[in-house]
């Protein structure tokens, strides 16, 4: 994956982070069908510090981000450090993504199929919303084909853009892994949360990766997304998103 296109992939972490309501301590789930459920976030507002490093063909990367977020509504972040991208602050709403480079004096705008285009990838803000929180990117609402694999409930979802893939660990009910695979083509989202820690009676992954697989320029391009959490709250109040463009800024 070139540099600019891995740009998009930070942007795509748009936020990236994961959280959810405290594990249950049942050891089985009777599931009838397609319905599963599922340990899903509980909150109004939080914030959320982070270390990332960003590996693709060209080299290693890293920084630090801050995200603060509005549950269905609101996506805010900064990041800052290396990745040739510092200054960067951006806000995700329902329908469109908006970045200014401070360092750059520049800023940009993109609805979700422009974004989609860049990253070679279909997403949306419930797409990313879930990679935030941890959640299956379609919930119960969508139908699938439900199984037991191991220590796994594997619930499989397609639309008519993506076949979803879910592993939901059978103590916890939390998910642990989901692939996002294009129906149209072999590219593919893989997300995995591991090291849940207890935050104000919630277990959040403090650690999460996301890869990004899809064919360009006749060859198989692969980037991996680490990020390692080191401080989360949650809020009831509340919280600032301050965004606002310049005049001076030039638009990219």
């Amino acid at each position: 994956m070139n540099r600019k296109a891995s740009f998009y992939l930070l942007i795509l972490w748009a936020t990236v982070t994961s959280c959810s309501k405290k594990l249950s301590t049942t050891d089985t789930r009777d599931v009838e069908g397609a319905k599963l459920e599922v340990n899903d976030v509980d909150f109004d507002y939080f914030t959320i510090k982070s270390k990332i490093s960003l590996v693709d063909q060209e080299k290693k990367q890293n920084a630090t981000s801050l995200i603060r977020m509005k549950k269905d509504s609101i996506i805010w972040f900064n990041l800052s450090g290396a990745l040739g991208i510092q200054g960067l602050r951006g806000i995700l709403t329902v329908d469109s993504v908006k970045i200014i480079n401070r360092v750059e004096k520049t800023y940009s705008r993109w609805t979700y199929k422009e974004l989609s285009e860049q990253l070679n990838f279909d997403v949306d803000f419930q797409i990313i919303q879930s990679m935030v929180v941890g959640n299956m990117p379609r919930g119960n609402e969508l139908p699938g084909n439900l199984e037991k694999v191991e220590n796994s409930y594997v619930l499989k979802q397609n639309t008519s853009d993506l076949h979803i893939t879910n592993y939901v660990n059978i103590n916890s009910l939390k998910v642990e892994k989901v692939d996002l695979r294009e129906a149209n083509s072999e590219n593919m989202l893989t997300m995995t949360y591991k090291d849940f820690q207890l935050v104000d009676e919630q277990f959040f992954p403090f650690f999460c990766n996301f890869s990004l697989n899809y064919r360009g320029n006749n060859k198989n391009v692969i980037t991996d997304l680490a990020i390692n959490h080191n401080k989360v709250e949650f809020s009831e109040k509340p919280l600032k998103f301050p965004f606002n463009v310049p005049n001076k800024y030039e638009r990219n």
